[in-house]
């Protein structure tokens, strides 16, 4: 039985960060502010991507709660994409956040614009796309837990066997 909690805890220990963190991409100081982009899933694929900015102030590094923030994606040859990042889209409050949907793989060049009053800053920084994974490693624990509860459900009936036999 302890067993059978093991292996559950640790497919369930699977959680996949959706925006407001993920991976840090890079963080950049300019103006009054210090940014830190993150992009999540991990590793970044095509596809639908969340992006977190975490806008802190130079001086004290507090959270900047009253900007405005925009992110855009630009690649050669490929389709610019702009998006606002707002904190209605972030689960962390802390963070403004974006959802895109990039559609190739490859080399892009992230671009940040933040604004408040007269404060105005942009900053950039490369992010490499991998190609979309498939949908059966994407899930792949998912569907290898029941097989495995089986199996274990199958062992656990023979040792019983085994038990009484014994006896």
């Amino acid at each position: 039985m302890s067993l059978l909690l093991i292996t559950i805890a640790m497919f369930d220990g699977r959680i996949t960060a959706h925006a407001d963190g993920g991976a840090v991409q890079f963080e950049r100081s300019d103006g009054p502010f210090v940014v830190t982009v993150f992009t999540s899933p991990g590793p970044l694929r095509a596809g639908p991507v969340d992006i977190s900015l975490l806008i802190q102030s130079r001086e004290n590094r507090e959270p900047e709660l009253d900007c405005q923030a925009f992110v855009e994606l630009r690649k050669e040859g490929a389709m610019n994409i702009r998006s606002e990042a707002t904190h209605e889209v972030a689960q962390n409050k802390l963070f403004y956040a974006a959802q895109v949907n990039i559609p190739e793989s490859g080399r892009w060049e992230l671009e940040a614009e933040i604004k408040r009053g007269a404060d105005s800053i942009n900053l950039s920084g490369p992010i490499t796309v991998a190609p979309p994974g498939s949908a059966l490693f994407a899930h792949w624990r998912s569907l290898a837990l029941p097989p495995l509860l089986i199996s274990l459900f199958v062992l656990n009936q023979w040792l019983k066997q085994r038990l009484r036999q014994r006896r």
